[in-house]
Protein backbone atom coordinates (compact mmCIF):
# COMPACT_ATOMS: atom_id res chain seq x y z
CA UNK A 1 0.00 0.00 0.00
CA UNK A 2 1.11 3.04 -0.85
CA UNK A 3 -0.26 5.29 2.10
CA UNK A 4 1.23 3.88 5.03
CA UNK A 5 -1.13 6.15 7.27
CA UNK A 6 -3.87 4.37 5.67
CA UNK A 7 -2.35 1.36 6.32
CA UNK A 8 -1.37 1.79 9.98
CA UNK A 9 -4.79 3.06 10.68
CA UNK A 10 -6.33 -0.33 9.28
CA UNK A 11 -3.99 -2.65 11.00
CA UNK A 12 -5.31 -1.07 14.44
CA UNK A 13 -8.83 -1.43 13.48
CA UNK A 14 -8.21 -5.32 12.69
CA UNK A 15 -6.92 -5.46 16.37
CA UNK A 16 -9.60 -4.06 17.60
CA UNK A 17 -8.87 -0.42 18.39
CA UNK A 18 -11.17 2.74 17.21
CA UNK A 19 -8.95 5.11 14.86
CA UNK A 20 -9.71 8.70 13.64
CA UNK A 21 -7.18 8.86 10.56
CA UNK A 22 -6.67 12.92 9.85
CA UNK A 23 -5.80 14.25 6.54
CA UNK A 24 -3.48 17.05 7.64
CA UNK A 25 -1.94 17.16 3.96
CA UNK A 26 -4.28 19.95 2.94
CA UNK A 27 -2.08 21.15 0.10
CA UNK A 28 -2.24 17.66 -1.49
CA UNK A 29 -5.59 15.50 0.14
CA UNK A 30 -5.52 11.93 -0.58
CA UNK A 31 -7.54 10.48 2.39
CA UNK A 32 -11.13 11.43 1.00
CA UNK A 33 -9.98 9.92 -2.40
CA UNK A 34 -8.81 6.65 -0.97
CA UNK A 35 -11.99 6.13 1.18
CA UNK A 36 -14.44 7.90 -1.34
CA UNK A 37 -15.11 10.59 0.92
CA UNK A 38 -16.22 14.24 0.08
CA UNK A 39 -14.05 17.10 0.80
CA UNK A 40 -16.06 19.58 1.12
CA UNK A 41 -15.64 20.25 4.95
CA UNK A 42 -12.59 19.09 7.31
CA UNK A 43 -9.75 19.63 8.99
CA UNK A 44 -9.12 23.23 7.37
CA UNK A 45 -12.57 24.16 8.64
CA UNK A 46 -12.02 23.63 12.41
CA UNK A 47 -9.06 24.95 12.25
CA UNK A 48 -10.75 28.41 10.50
CA UNK A 49 -13.19 28.44 13.45
CA UNK A 50 -16.06 25.68 12.92
CA UNK A 51 -17.32 24.92 16.27
CA UNK A 52 -17.33 21.23 16.66
CA UNK A 53 -14.66 18.87 15.16
CA UNK A 54 -17.09 16.12 15.91
CA UNK A 55 -19.17 17.40 13.02
CA UNK A 56 -17.05 16.80 10.43
CA UNK A 57 -15.63 13.51 11.19
CA UNK A 58 -16.65 11.06 8.71
CA UNK A 59 -17.58 7.20 9.09
CA UNK A 60 -15.72 4.71 6.43
CA UNK A 61 -16.71 0.97 5.47
CA UNK A 62 -14.01 0.12 7.35
CA UNK A 63 -15.67 -0.95 10.89
CA UNK A 64 -13.69 1.21 13.56
CA UNK A 65 -12.29 3.70 11.29
CA UNK A 66 -13.28 7.35 11.07
CA UNK A 67 -11.94 10.24 8.82
CA UNK A 68 -11.27 13.51 9.12
CA UNK A 69 -10.67 14.66 5.53
CA UNK A 70 -8.31 17.69 4.88
CA UNK A 71 -11.31 20.01 3.75
CA UNK A 72 -10.91 22.89 1.19
CA UNK A 73 -7.63 24.05 0.19
CA UNK A 74 -6.63 27.14 3.13
CA UNK A 75 -5.03 30.20 2.29
CA UNK A 76 -1.99 28.92 5.16
CA UNK A 77 -2.36 25.72 6.00
CA UNK A 78 1.39 25.44 7.45
CA UNK A 79 0.18 28.15 9.56
CA UNK A 80 -3.55 26.69 10.80
CA UNK A 81 -1.67 23.11 11.80
CA UNK A 82 0.95 25.55 14.25
CA UNK A 83 -2.23 26.56 16.23
CA UNK A 84 -3.62 25.71 19.59
CA UNK A 85 -7.12 25.14 17.66
CA UNK A 86 -4.79 21.55 15.90
CA UNK A 87 -3.51 20.73 19.68
CA UNK A 88 -6.76 20.50 21.01
CA UNK A 89 -7.97 18.58 18.09
CA UNK A 90 -6.14 15.90 19.06
CA UNK A 91 -6.19 16.18 22.94
CA UNK A 92 -10.03 16.03 22.72
CA UNK A 93 -10.11 13.20 20.00
CA UNK A 94 -7.55 11.55 21.87
CA UNK A 95 -10.91 10.63 24.59
CA UNK A 96 -12.81 9.44 21.67
CA UNK A 97 -10.55 7.18 19.89
CA UNK A 98 -8.05 4.84 20.71
CA UNK A 99 -5.34 5.61 18.19
CA UNK A 100 -5.25 8.96 15.85
CA UNK A 101 -3.00 8.69 13.15
CA UNK A 102 -2.50 11.71 10.84
CA UNK A 103 -1.51 11.84 7.10
CA UNK A 104 0.90 14.55 7.19
CA UNK A 105 2.89 16.62 4.20
CA UNK A 106 6.12 15.14 3.29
Amino acid sequence: MRWPSLALAISLVRIGRKVLLVDADMRSPSVNELLELANDHGLSYYLAGADDWRNLVQSTDIVGLSALTAGPLPPASAALLATQRFNGLIAEASGAYDHIVIDAPP
